[in-house]
């Protein structure tokens, strides 16, 4: 059963399970411009949730997509791939699109959940897929746009607004996603700057090892694709030792 997750109070919005929320008083469940009442049921089984005034229906589909989104607002980060992308500020749906026509005048989505950096740049747009994945159609404007996007996708059940079942890149720039990994890396004390360094040079001899050993068998397609792949990592080493060294 999907459950009401967060509901505001004097314009500020609390988690079910915030002390602070009290039994016997009103909350609003704010979808957009439509307002809720919504009251705390806290029940000795610990099955902690806002319900709906009496006769009053609210899409249940809805509510778990709002609860995923004012998880991700407050936890303000995503894993995907083996990364964790923090941010220091989310912006949902029509902020976020106001947000982004301020700097692409001529973006007309309305994205779920919008990144962005301590100094208020955009980091990545997080889509997320409740009923329906993005279409092609949107695909090719996210493409367009050129802002890394997320989507994550919570699967039929939709018993947990915290773990999504899936998530995927939707437009990818490598160069953003390799900064992010070896950033989140110093600062986790994984790597230093001298090792990230030293690794860029390892790439760069196994660029020259890899010419001198490719056998002439492999196909002219699959060597392109080699060293491609190769010299792009070269790139993203590169720009993240130039960004850190700054």
């Amino acid at each position: 059963m999907i459950q009401i997750q967060y509901a505001f109070k004097d314009g500020i919005r609390y988690d079910i399970n915030n002390p602070l929320v009290e039994t016997g008083q009103r909350y609003l469940l704010i979808d957009g411009a439509i307002e809720y009442q919504v009251y705390p049921a806290k029940g000795e089984k610990n099955n902690h949730h806002f319900r709906s005034m009496p006769g009053e229906l609210i899409e249940v589909d809805r509510i778990f997509h709002l609860n995923c989104q004012y998880y991700i607002q407050d936890n303000k980060k995503v894993d995907i791939n083996n990364l964790t992308i923090t941010c220091d500020k989310v912006l949902l749906e029509a902020e976020a699109a106001r947000y982004i026509k301020e700097k692409i005048p001529n973006y007309s989505m309305r994205p779920d959940c919008l990144f962005l950096d301590s100094d208020g740049e955009i980091m990545c747009i997080v889509e997320v897929n409740v009923t329906h994945a993005k279409s092609y159609e949107d695909i090719d404007k996210i493409e367009q746009y050129k802002i890394p996007t997320i989507e994550l996708t919570y699967g039929k059940r939709k018993d947990n607004h915290k773990q999504p079942v899936k998530t995927e890149w939707l437009y990818f720039r490598e160069k953003e996603s390799y900064e992010i990994e070896i950033r989140n890396r110093i600062a986790a004390g994984h790597i230093s700057i001298q090792e990230a360094y030293a690794e860029y040079k390892e790439t760069l001899r196994d660029v020259r090892d890899y010419k001198l050993r490719v056998r002439p068998s492999r196909t002219i397609e699959h060597l392109r694709e080699q060293i491609e792949f190769v010299t792009n990592r070269i790139r993203f080493i590169d720009a993240c030792i130039q960004k850190a060294l700054v």
